[in-house]
């Protein structure tokens, strides 16, 4: 993720929001769509580190688009619009792909639907002349001074927020565990709980 976010800025920088947004859909199809055909666990783990670059190259330009495509006034509103979306997603996200998974053959079907559907904004990101296109990052001169954090600080926050996706992740999973062996929970719904977790 935070490979992707600097790569999404510098993106941005070079090619532009439409290209940059075609590029993160390019990325996000192909990972769910590798990792869907993946034959063995480490091009899992690769394909899934692919995933992930996906994911933080496209909150960057995400919220590049909220943030210059928005006016002053709503500007608030629309960062609150598109944090309330992150918060809707992961709710409805594990649901989603537990019901597609219950009809589906096997566990690849919900990254093959994903990545169809990253295909899809893609395609709907592909057309010339859009209002994507006239938006365009701000040079700082125009504005006031405002004190930006180095590089390191911006790497310790990164680390600090990757230790706790981590230890999220381990709690999550070992929450599974904890409710299968001490609670008698059933693997349906240990996986349940831990979702709405």
């Amino acid at each position: 993720g935070f490979l992707g976010g600097d790569l999404g800025r510098l993106t941005i920088e070079k090619a532009g929001s439409r290209r940059s947004l075609q590029l993160g859909s390019l990325v996000l199809m192909l990972g769910m769509g590798l990792i869907a055909i993946a034959s063995q666990f480490w091009v899992l783990l690769l394909y899934s580190m692919v995933l992930g670059v996906s994911f933080g190259f496209l909150g960057v330009v995400q919220n590049f688009l909220v943030i210059m495509g928005a006016s002053f006034h709503n500007l608030q509103q629309a960062q609150s619009g598109l944090h309330s979306m992150y918060g809707i997603a992961s709710f409805l996200a594990p649901l989603l792909v537990s019901g597609v998974h219950q009809f589906s053959p096997n566990w690849r079907w919900p990254f093959f639907i994903g990545s169809i559907l990253a295909g899809v904004v893609l395609l709907l990101a592909l057309p010339r002349d859009s209002r994507l296109d006239r938006l365009h990052i701000i040079e700082s001169g125009s504005h006031e001074k405002v004190d930006r954090a180095s590089r390191w600080e911006k790497m310790f926050f990164g680390a600090l927020l990757a230790a706790y996706v981590v230890a999220e992740i381990i709690v999550s999973t070992r929450m599974a565990l904890f409710l299968r062996r001490e609670k008698n929970f059933s693997l349906e719904l240990s996986s349940i709980w831990t979702s709405l977790f």
